[in-house]
């Protein structure tokens, strides 16, 4: 509590409470009091703590986020990584929900011994919906102390910021057809194809048309628009069924 008092009267921005102090509600209390944002890590701690620490902050008034987390310093699998928790805190809490990650810059295996790749893992956690990353700092990775060898450096840090950029812009939600996409629709969509030998003044059915590719003649997606109408001439089987051929 003195620490907390001495960093408000410094004017700091906000709050980090580590998990080892996330149900210290004694503590929860009085650094809440000071109305600055709190982020919260959730480490070592169930919904039920978890529940009672929101309300004490929430009770308060001030803004929090909570930050999910494993507070597993070495060895961490992949299955240990839960980040299907974060939208689940999020909806929960009504809160921003980040990741307090402890894992280190390499490689972590997965139950069935496949490699996962810090950048994977760092898209794993903004796709799932993190809205902030927290990864542990150091200069030097072999000080003898229990964060550094997970923590991250200088150049290690620059590229967490990259991926998480990347990972931002690959989550564009405009859904667009791109130039790159449009000379592939010609071959790839379908168009309409008779089925069957179509006779000159036939009535049109169902039955008696297809969709194959190349999407040249009347797209397949225009279909009803057919049905009912007469064939003005002669349509063989497997050819593209083009409106001139049909009567308006």
């Amino acid at each position: 509590e003195k620490a907390a008092e001495i960093l408000n009267e410094m004017g700091i921005v906000g709050f980090k409470i580590g998990s080892g102090e996330t149900d210290d509600l004694p503590m929860i209390e009085e650094v809440a009091k000071f109305g600055r944002p709190m982020i919260v890590s959730t480490g070592m701690t169930d919904l039920n703590d978890i529940d009672v620490t929101v309300e004490t902050i929430k009770s308060a008034g001030t803004p929090l986020a909570l930050a999910h987390c494993m507070s597993i310093y070495a060895g961490q699998r992949a299955h240990q990584l839960n980040y299907g928790v974060i939208p689940m805190l999020k909806d929960r809490y009504g809160v921003p929900v980040g990741l307090s990650d402890h894992t280190p810059p390499d490689p972590i295996e997965s139950s069935s011994g496949i490699k996962v790749s810090h950048e994977a893992r760092i898209w794993a956690a903004v796709h799932g919906g993190a809205n902030f990353i927290e990864k542990h700092f150091t200069l030097d990775k072999n000080q003898p102390d229990a964060d550094s060898r997970i923590s991250l450096n200088p150049d290690d840090l620059k590229n967490l910021i990259s991926i998480v950029e990347t990972a931002q812009e690959a989550m564009a939600k405009e859904r667009q057809v791109f130039e790159e996409e449009k000379p592939v629709v010609e071959w790839a969509k379908r168009s309409l194809v008779a089925a069957v030998d179509i006779p000159a003044g036939a009535t049109i059915e169902r039955q008696m048309i297809t969709s194959k590719r190349p999407a040249t003649g009347i797209r397949s997606k225009d279909y009803k628009k057919v049905l009912g109408k007469r064939a003005k001439i002669f349509i063989p089987a497997n050819t593209l069924l083009r409106w001139e051929q049909i009567e308006n």
